[in-house]
């Protein structure tokens, strides 16, 4: 990794710094998940589990709204990269100033979403575009691999924390969120140029810029292969406090380090992505998705153990190490510049945002249904989805592959 980042030129390496602090700041809730089993039971107990996931969630609602826009506002000029970054950067930090002064009312979890989900939307859509249309072949991987693993890094940092602070202050994960003012003044200083486009305005020419290039469909695809895996994986962070509590294994300092160690398997994976992104391709997708089968049964099985219980949230959390990055990999080979601030909107905007928003609404609400209020029966059901979602990939990416293997030899005749 380090001999990759010094072989590539200054500018890229400030737009590789660049992808590092937003990807330390790309998945916030895990800031709060701790605080889950305290709000529900202490802050806000007239409210259902569910209820009180979904507004922690509700960020990801925001993402899908604003991600449209943001992808608009950059083609039509009106603002620059630089504009879109600052720009999210400094809505996440006013979550966490604002939570300073609001935080009695259950309706301010959704302005703490709406801030915060507004300024992933801004970020995501840049800082993926970026890492399509400013490096290419080996650098994408290399880029990918390290997104993936400071997305987890950010997370151990604010899971952590955000448990330690949830003790004392249940919003203590909304306060974190203040530190995205410091990449605000990195993302200014660092970006040469206006933060605003060049929009054209009446009587004003405007540089004629190629049309846009349609969507390959298996962008779509990847697409849906997303969403489903945030709906999954969305049940391990969502529960595990609570989870903890009913084992009466510790408290939200214990849930902190709990979902701490997702991420600590997702940086493992990524650390080793770009190897077996080579090797295996696609089938990663596969791969990834049995490691989190396995450890959503080993969470059943062996639901009062510290140690295993670790143990599967660490295998759990590889697949966000492996699978994203292998979808961005792809996606960067069939994209180009008209298209690729589209293409990440859609794949990790908002169908990942959406998938994350559904998962407690689809899987707690079914598994509640089926197996009462029990968590181990929650993570054994999400188990056998994962399963089954496995042997589906397989096929599926197996289809496309023969399919592109003759489209190939056609060519080449």
């Amino acid at each position: 990794m380090i001999k990759g980042f010094l072989k590539l030129t200054r500018y890229k390496k400030l737009m590789f710094l660049t992808v590092v602090f937003f990807a330390f700041l790309e998945m916030p809730f895990l800031a709060l998940y701790p605080a889950i089993e305290k709000m529900h039971s202490t802050v806000f107990p007239e409210y259902s589990l569910s209820t009180i996931q979904t507004a922690i969630t509700a960020l990801n609602l925001f993402i899908i709204i604003v991600a449209p826009v943001c992808t608009l506002l950059l083609r039509k000029r009106v603002l620059t990269k630089k504009g879109c970054l600052c720009l999210g950067f400094l809505l996440i930090g006013l979550a966490g100033i604002a939570s300073i002064f609001v935080h009695s009312k259950f309706w301010h979890l959704y302005l703490f979403s709406f801030l915060m989900g507004s300024g992933l939307g801004f970020n995501n859509v840049t800082g993926i575009s970026i890492m399509m249309d400013e490096f290419e072949g080996d650098e994408v991987q290399l880029v990918c691999g390290v997104q993936a693993e400071f997305i987890n890094i950010g997370g151990i940092v604010l899971s952590i924390i955000g448990g330690i602070i949830a003790n004392v202050l249940w919003y203590g994960g909304y306060l974190l969120m203040s530190i995205a003012l410091i990449f605000v003044v990195y993302v200014y200083i660092v970006f040469k140029g206006s933060l605003f486009g060049e929009a054209v305005t009446a009587g004003r020419s405007a540089e004629k810029r190629p049309a846009p290039t349609p969507l390959p469909k298996k962008v779509y695809y990847y697409s849906i292969a997303v969403f489903i895996v945030m709906v999954l994986y969305g049940v391990s962070g969502a529960n595990i406090s609570t989870h903890i509590a009913k084992m009466e294994l510790g408290g939200t300092s214990v849930s902190g380090v709990a979902n701490s160690m997702c991420m600590i398997g997702g940086i493992a994976a990524a650390i080793v992505f770009a190897p077996l992104a080579k090797k295996f391709g696609d089938n990663l997708m596969t791969i990834s998705v049995l490691l989190m089968a396995i450890g959503f049964t080993m969470l059943n099985v062996f639901a009062s153990s510290m140690i295993v219980m670790m143990i599967s949230l660490f295998l759990i959390g590889s697949c966000l190490g492996l699978f994203p990055p292998q979808i961005i990999a792809s996606t960067s080979g069939l994209v180009d510049k008209t298209n690729s601030s589209t293409a990440t909107m859609i794949e990790n905007c908002i169908f990942s945002a959406a998938g994350a928003l559904l998962s407690p609404s689809i899987m707690t609400n079914i598994t509640t249904l089926l197996g009462g209020e029990s968590t181990r029966f929650r993570f054994q059901f999400t188990g056998i989805c994962c399963l089954v979602y496995a042997v589906i990939l397989f096929f599926i990416n197996r289809a496309y592959a023969r399919k592109e293997a003759g489209a190939a030899q056609t060519v080449k005749q």
